[in-house]
């Protein structure tokens, strides 16, 4: 939290975007990702 904090990030932001994560693979996640 207080990692969250120094960044500027609330705790919704990231349980919004655990959210969006739930359900795909890790191997699925870094294929996607920009390169």
């Amino acid at each position: 939290l207080v990692l969250w904090a120094a960044c500027g990030v609330t705790p919704g932001e990231v349980a919004a975007e655990l959210m969006h994560r739930e359900g795909t693979s890790g191997l699925d996640e870094k294929r996607n990702r920009k390169k």
